[in-house]
């Protein structure tokens, strides 16, 4: 809480992330951001609630989201 986002490691992917004003990567409810094959969790992306119980549910959602992206 109160924290930047440590987003900096993406800022050379081309297309470039969606965010919102407080530059956090915007994700649908699979965690799938606005680049396909490319999944966030956690405090970098917008939620309410930022506790590491939250990033770790989005974690497990994200890995099961590009686990079936790879799938395809």
């Amino acid at each position: 809480i109160g924290s930047i986002p440590l987003i900096e490691l993406l800022k050379d992917l081309k297309p470039k992330l969606k965010l919102d004003k407080e530059k956090q990567i915007i994700v649908d409810e699979k965690m799938q951001t606005s680049v396909p094959g490319i999944f966030a969790a956690g405090d970098v992306t917008f939620t309410d609630l930022k506790q590491v119980i939250t990033a770790s549910s989005q974690g497990a959602i994200a890995v099961k989201s590009a686990y079936n992206y790879i799938k395809k």
